[in-house]
């Protein structure tokens, strides 16, 4: 459902041409994206809460980060410390937000 909504606002922004939705496992798209040698000004990842396997994946974004690039990640409030811990020296919290269960950091490289 989730993933129809967001095919959805973005034909209705009509930005298809300028937003890539991978519905696979963070970790995969990263991959799939760094061997494309694809970089991004904007990331979204909304890993499951009970599945964060921060450690596996963190490390990978900054590949596909443009320079000025920001990533969000959505990690349930009560696992921010794993998160935190998880986060590699080559990307620094710049901002993050709470909504309900849900904390958003907004991530930049180094």
């Amino acid at each position: 459902m989730a993933l129809s909504a967001l095919r959805r606002n973005v034909q209705a922004l009509r930005v298809e041409g300028a937003v890539r939705v991978m519905p696979l496992p963070v970790q995969k798209a990263l991959d799939i994206l760094r061997e494309e040698g694809e970089t991004f000004d904007l990331l979204l990842a909304d890993p499951p809460y009970k599945e964060p396997a921060w450690a596996t994946w963190l490390g990978k974004l900054a590949w596909v980060m443009s320079q000025e690039g920001v990533a969000v990640v959505e990690v349930e409030a009560k696992g921010e410390g794993e998160f935190l811990q998880a986060l590699p020296p080559d990307l620094q919290v710049a901002d993050r937000r709470r909504y309900g269960r849900g904390l958003f950091f907004f991530l930049v490289k180094e």
